[in-house]
């Protein structure tokens, strides 16, 4: 705990985020829970801390190399195996991430789906796949498309700043400088997740779980936001005047 580590990275289970039959699989499936408690832990601490749900590695894995039997299972559950090179890959991403508690795990997810369709457990997981498919605007989105372009950037801003302050319990969100790094306000890896989700659900868009390390402040993430992802969602003419923020009283200089 007192070692300044750069990462703490833990090998967790698949058994431990989908489960599996048999108490001695239940047993391991406890112990694996163990360890992402421990990397949830540990990031509340401001420690690093990632836990990784590995399934089955080929020519190397406890489950593949050993016993092709249950490599047979797996194939007829809809569940493949990772090559040691998608291994090393995965795990390379995920240590730059900014994740906590990840699962890799190659999925037939037509075949899973069949097998699985009866599980309380992946219930919240159906209904969100339902409402991924048939998206609806968020209140948001929809005050946006009725803004003028010259005036896009400010509301975005004003946007983005109450969700941040939210996530920080910051009482005045005027106060947020447009330079002042999240860090530095105190953004860690938890709240730094539930900003993202904040954006991802008034955006109705995908934010990169590492938004906060590619974009620390709230200038950068408020360009980010406007010229990757707003655009694709507000419909108006392809050709918006180029605009700069004035930092200091936010203004709309064209």
């Amino acid at each position: 705990q007192s070692q300044p580590l750069d990462f703490f990275v833990l090998f967790s289970s698949a058994t431990s985020l989908l489960g599996s039959l048999g108490q001695g699989m239940a047993n391991y499936s406890a112990a694996n829970g163990f360890l992402d408690g421990l990397a949830h832990y540990r990031r509340t601490m401001g420690l690093p801390g990632l836990s990784i749900h590995w399934g089955a590695v080929s020519q190397v894995g406890r489950a593949i190399g050993r016993d092709t039997e249950t490599a047979a299972m797996l194939s007829k559950n809809g569940m493949g195996a990772i090559s040691p090179a998608q291994f090393l890959e995965s795990l390379e991403l995920l240590m730059s991430s900014s994740d906590v508690e990840v699962g890799v795990v190659p999925i037939e997810w037509s075949l899973w789906q069949e097998r699985v369709a009866q599980w309380p457990f992946l219930v919240d997981w159906q209904e969100t796949i339902l409402e991924v498919a048939q998206p609806s605007k968020s209140d948001f989105l929809l005050k946006l498309e009725a803004t003028p372009p010259n005036e896009l950037r400010l509301l975005l801003v004003a946007h983005v700043r109450r969700q941040v302050a939210q996530v920080l319990r910051i009482s005045h969100p005027e106060s947020i400088e447009m330079d002042t790094g999240f860090f530095d306000l105190g953004i860690d890896s938890l709240t730094s997740v539930e900003l993202r989700n904040k954006l991802q659900g008034s955006l109705k868009c995908s934010v990169p779980s590492t938004v906060t390390l590619d974009y620390p402040t709230l200038k950068a993430l408020v360009e980010y936001l406007y010229e990757q992802l707003l655009l694709e969602q507000v419909s108006y003419s392809n050709t918006v005047p180029t605009e700069e923020i004035n930092e200091d009283r936010e203004e709309i200089t064209l």
